[in-house]
């Protein structure tokens, strides 16, 4: 019973880290997308004046 428990932590644990590890990858690929549509949008209405 008790390693079926420690399994499970530790599985809870894995679990936990690989949501961690997708929000953080997420949230770069989110701020690179968010500079280079900044970027762009910038510089398509530079060129639009």
């Amino acid at each position: 019973m008790p390693k079926d428990k420690k399994e499970k932590g530790f599985m809870s644990k894995c679990a936990l880290k690989n949501v961690v590890l997708l929000h953080l990858s997420i949230n770069y690929e989110t701020s690179i997308y968010n500079r280079y549509w900044t970027h762009f949008s910038e510089t398509d209405s530079q060129n639009a004046i």
